[in-house]
């Protein structure tokens, strides 16, 4: 799955950070102005007249740089303690004192780029919409605010007065993180390819098998390359011990590669960094569950393209992923939940620009929803997610590229607003107070938005769209349609993980009431009879990684002996590692969820109280 390329965790998942090359503005001015009042500003084309500086209205140090510093600091800083794909700025200068700098470059070679950025909602990328969730540690500008980059512009990038500058009071994240419980890693450094200017790498490391149950509470990630554009930590199942070894075995030194689209093997991300994302703390009194016997793997992505020379040379990665945990034999009150929202079942024709949309039920009632992460691939521009409750009244959960009036954003005359961009996929957690409770007969829908065209697919996969490759027979084109020496784009557009597929799925960060004994009628009465929901309440109330079969059997071998010998028979005939493996897998057809799904209806359609025991794990 071709996931995160996720996350500023919002956490600050994706903060303001990229090396965008200026769009405008022309070359620096060089005069030594970096103090007192100065009416100079970027150069512009000879043809184009040069409005005048005045002082008096908006001006980069009294007007824009609280902005800059407030929204970019936390990637574009020579103080920030970390290191990403991008260059670092000191924006108190104006013009450039030092070029053999690349810490100190002036505000007026990058005048242009930043307005036209900001202007088009590029910067800081932080694509969620105003207006849907309250984010923790924002980075989504008011309009008012991007109208003060435009009026600046159109004062000639007037510098005005230092003295002007209010310092917003931003500090630098905290990165230390040395009083961390467990600190893992990659067992050695991997050494970048020569390449990776060029082109960007992903690599996958295994990071650690763990002996016991592990409670995290908070977690964080140090980078270790100045490639590094994001992390995201998935876990693994025992029974797939062997096909991680496969993978790591299959490749020279540390890691495996081939995995942008996950990790490999059938797995659940758990956490994610991108540049600017700090320490994460789940709610007080929750926590996620790190099973026993479960494998880490971290997928790195790698993009040198536009980095300076010298920070490309002898580049190596051993990044550290750190967790807070509870002290052993103390469980929490709640139990963090990170579970997928998806519609599989898309076509969409060639030449259709078309909104897809599919509504399921949601987590069991009285799940707090605490964030949430959208998930597209690059032809998708907008997706939404939403919370529909029974008494016919809705709430956003996640909107990204659509408007207010819930119409594609800059399509057919409707308004600008942040668009989904594969390369800044973020992490958005909520504030406390903006946390979402479930109710009994709440569903969710997901809408995800494509156009489907070549020219649009020509221009978001570019050199990657199957109609910009050569061929010479059908068999070389992913679309099996070679024609005139080019391969056609596939027709329809569906789900898969290659670039040139899609995907419609959101996740959601959600807590329950956490109990090691909890019985089938709990999760019954919460889930409104639901399949899928009776399953996530199950495994979410119990500790350890219970058989489900064990969990229906007591409360439906009577009532329900066929459909419970037809479930039965299913898994038993089932070769893919696990129960669970067999009724939901995120990697190929889960054979058994039919008669999973027939079974939990009938034990639902004739248990009246409700009190069916759940047996202990073992």
């Amino acid at each position: 799955m071709r996931i995160f390329a996720i996350l500023c965790f919002s956490v600050a998942f994706l903060s303001a950070c990229g090396d965008d090359e200026p769009t405008g503005g022309g070359s620096p001015d060089t005069a030594n102005v970096d103090a007192g009042v100065d009416t100079s500003q970027p150069d512009v084309p000879g043809d184009v007249a040069t409005p005048e500086c005045d002082p008096t209205k908006t001006t980069y140090h009294r007007d824009v740089r609280p902005l800059v510093v407030t929204y970019c600091n936390d990637c574009h800083s020579p103080v920030d303690g970390q290191v990403y794909a991008g260059d670092t700025y000191d924006w108190s200068y104006w013009s450039d004192p030092d070029p053999n700098d690349n810490l100190v470059q002036g505000v007026s070679i990058w005048a242009g780029a930043m307005v036209a950025d900001v202007e088009n909602r590029t910067m800081p990328p932080f694509p969620m919409v105003d207006g849907c969730r309250t984010i923790q540690n924002s980075r989504n500008l008011s309009q008012a605010e991007i109208e003060v980059f435009t009026a600046w512009r159109d004062n000639a990038f007037c510098q005005g007065d230092e003295a002007d500058f209010v310092d917003p009071g931003w500090t630098p994240p905290d990165n230390d993180h040395s009083d961390a419980d467990l600190t893992m890693s990659s067992a050695e450094a991997w050494t970048l390819p020569d390449t990776i200017g060029q082109k960007d790498e992903h690599r996958c490391f295994k990071l650690a098998t763990f002996e016991k149950d592990t409670w995290v509470s908070a977690y964080a990630t140090t980078p270790d390359s100045p490639m590094a554009h994001h992390s995201l930590v998935y876990m693994v199942s025992p029974n797939d011990a062997g096909k991680v070894q496969e993978l790591d075995d299959a490749f020279d030194g540390p890691g495996w590669g081939n995995c942008d689209s996950g990790v490999g093997v059938n797995s659940t991300v758990i956490t994610g960094w991108v540049p600017g994302s700090t320490k994460v703390s789940y709610p007080e009194g929750s926590a996620l569950l790190i099973p026993k016997g479960t494998i880490l793997v971290n997928q790195m992505h790698y993009s040198g393209v536009g980095a300076a020379p010298d920070a490309l040379a002898d580049n190596t990665d051993q990044t550290q992923i750190h967790f807070w945990t509870l002290p052993e034999g103390e469980v929490p009150s709640r139990r963090v939940i990170f579970k997928p929202w998806a519609h599989q079942g898309f076509a969409i024709p060639l030449g259709e620009s078309k909104t897809v949309s599919i509504t399921k039920p949601g987590p069991p009632a009285g799940a707090k929803i605490v964030g949430v992460v959208p998930h597209m691939h690059n032809i998708g521009t907008a997706i939404r997610m939403e919370l529909n409750r029974a008494d016919g009244s809705s709430e956003c959960l996640a909107n990204v590229g659509f408007n207010g009036a819930n119409e594609v954003c800059g399509e057919n005359g409707a308004e600008i607003c942040s668009m989904w961009d594969f390369d800044w996929q973020l992490m958005y957690l909520y504030d406390e107070a903006d946390h979402v409770t479930v109710q009994a007969g709440d569903d969710i829908s997901i809408y995800c938005h494509y156009p489907y065209t070549n020219e649009h697919v020509g221009k978001s996969l570019g050199a990657s769209a199957p109609a910009n490759q050569d061929c010479g027979s059908n068999g070389e084109c992913a679309s099996g349609k070679c024609q005139e020496g080019k391969c056609t784009n596939p027709d329809p557009l569906v789900w898969g993980d290659y670039s040139y597929e899609e995907m419609c799925i959101a996740y959601l960060f959600y807590s329950v009431p956490y109990s090691e004994e909890a019985s089938y009628g709990t999760c019954a009465a919460q889930c409104a009879g639901d399949a899928n929901c009776i399953l996530d309440c199950i495994l979410a109330y119990n500790n350890k990684d219970c058989d489900i079969v064990g969990q229906l059997q007591s409360c439906g071998q009577k009532a329900c002996p066929v459909e419970g010998q037809a479930f039965n028979q299913c898994v038993s005939s089932c070769d893919l590692g696990s129960t669970l493996s067999c009724i939901r897998n995120s990697q190929e057809e889960a054979p058994c969820w039919e008669a999973y799904e027939s079974f939990v209806a009938c034990i639902t359609d004739n248990t009246e109280t409700g009190t069916c025991e759940t047996p202990t794990c073992p």
